[in-house]
């Protein structure tokens, strides 16, 4: 019996996945089985009793009813839940009015006062129906299936008058008949009122049941989930551990040896680096010492005494001279930037710095009507004022040197703290650069952009070598013809 019930009681909830939906169509299931099993459980006791009036009208509005309810598995069954559920709280109100009208019209000798209350009191008890199987924010479907008991109950008497099997057709006498009436109506008005607040509370509490509960579900999920990859990798942890200790016995001889082996390569490239230092140092040394002694023997030529030809000869070797002593000189630069030497770390007001280095080429400014932007704030940083200067004096130098002739030339510094840089830009609205074509050679040794211009191609280079010799960085961008901006940044723990 069990198994039938819960299978019957089941019809049609496969095709819903709303977990309160489901409980409603169960609720109409079992309702409708109940009410089914009290109409066949009533027919059985009236033939039982009363076995001589045999199949009478009334016992077979009866029978007809046991299947009438059940229909409303039917309609569960092929998905036509709403339309169940209206039937479920349609036909008992109808079917006790029909029944009342029935009896006091066949069975009129036995109609007594009690008929009259007593459907009145099963028209209150059917108000609960809908309100237990549909939610409350289903109103307009809450209305429809409670229309019919509350028209019954209110048209009660009004059509049993009509149809001239009333209260008082019978020729009953009872004074307080009419207001029984309206005491009917305001029980079932309170009766309502009081089943939908705490069906209201009771959709409340189970709304938050339904969200904890899946909450709960998606919880066990994630945890069965987090299981499974815990096994995954607990299974590979132990593979890796039975791996380690395969390798780990041969592991120690072979990192001693590898030790060894790294010691002795060390000691070879400091060996051969320091053996590269000096060289390089003795090389920039030995070549100076003889173009300084060229320069001091041409010094000693008259040019006067000169013919035309040997004059342009001789500007030519002067000339010469002076190209090899600024190449020594700049790999002078170079060897000790390279080597890290002077990195002294100091205190430095970075706009008056700026302004030093802006009031060296005071003349250039003036002589080319430079506007110049200081947009740079008086700040404390600590860096190697050395190189700093020698940043700030290339790039300035850059933006005075490449200015266009086509409009009036402005220079802009600025400063700003970003992250782990200072950044020091130079920005001015001179020749700029063709990107595209020289992007990937701007801080070559030697690249000069501007054949035309006076210069070694060495200033970018030199830019880029001291602020990575300072932790940090140095790029540029441009547009021909329109304007070269240089950004540099210092990082900040060079003062630690």
């Amino acid at each position: 019996m069990t198994s039938i019930w819960n299978k019957l009681s089941c019809i049609g909830l496969n095709k819903i996945s709303d977990e309160k939906e489901k409980r409603h169509v169960l609720l109409t299931n079992r309702i409708a089985i109940i009410t089914s099993c009290l109409c066949f459980l009533i027919l059985a006791m009236v033939f039982i009793a009363i076995p001589e009036y045999g199949f009478s009208s009334t016992r077979k509005l009866i029978f007809a009813s046991f299947f009438v309810f059940l229909s409303v598995l039917l309609f569960n069954y092929y998905g036509k839940f709403n339309l169940s559920r209206l039937f479920i709280c349609w036909l008992p109100p109808l079917l006790m009015m029909f029944i009342s009208i029935f009896n006091k019209t066949q069975q009129a000798d036995d109609v007594g006062i009690r008929d009259f209350y007593f459907y009145r009191f099963l028209l209150l008890a059917v108000v609960m129906v809908p309100l237990l199987i549909f939610s409350t924010n289903q109103k307009k479907y809450i209305v429809l299936g409670l229309a019919p008991s509350f028209f019954s109950l209110l048209l009660f008497d009004p059509i049993h008058d009509y149809l001239g099997i009333g209260f008082f057709d019978f020729g009953f006498v009872d004074d307080h008949y009419i207001l029984a009436t309206i005491f009917s109506m305001i029980a079932y008005i309170g009766l309502l009122g009081f089943i939908f607040g705490l069906k209201i509370t009771t959709d409340n509490f189970e709304t938050e049941v339904y969200a904890q509960n899946k909450k709960i579900r998606e919880q066990n999920v994630e945890i069965i989930e987090q299981t499974e990859k815990l096994k995954i990798s607990n299974k590979a942890l132990m593979e890796a551990k039975d791996k380690i200790e395969f390798y780990s016995k041969d592991l120690e001889k072979q990192i001693a040896h590898k030790t060894k082996d790294l010691s002795l390569t060390n000691e070879q490239l400091i060996l051969h680096v320091n053996e590269l230092r000096q060289f390089s140092y003795t090389l920039s040394h030995y070549l100076k010492s003889p173009v300084a002694s060229l320069k001091g023997l041409m010094n000693l030529v008259k040019k006067d005494d000169l013919s035309s030809a040997n004059s342009e000869i001789f500007n030519h070797l002067e000339k010469t001279a002076r190209t090899m002593e600024e190449v020594f000189n700049d790999l002078d630069e170079i060897l000790e930037l390279r080597h890290g030497l002077h990195h002294q770390i100091s205190k430095v007001n970075i706009r008056e710095l700026f302004q030093e280095i802006n009031d060296q080429f005071a003349s250039e400014i003036s002589n080319l009507n430079i506007k110049v932007e200081n947009q740079v704030e008086s700040q404390i940083i600590y860096t190697n004022d050395q190189k700093v200067k020698s940043m700030l004096f290339h790039m300035i130098s850059n933006a005075i040197k490449f200015n266009s002739p086509h409009r009036k030339p402005v220079i802009r510094y600025t400063f700003e703290e970003n992250g782990e840089y200072y950044k020091m830009k130079v920005w001015d609205n001179g020749m700029g650069i063709n990107m595209e074509l020289y992007r990937n050679k701007l801080f070559e040794i030697y690249r000069r952009f501007n054949n035309h211009m006076e210069g070694r191609g060495l200033g970018l280079y030199l830019i880029k070598l001291q602020a990575e010799s300072l932790g940090g960085y140095a790029k540029i961008d441009s547009k021909l013809d329109e304007f070269t901006e240089i950004e540099v940044g210092l990082r900040k723990n060079m003062a630690l």
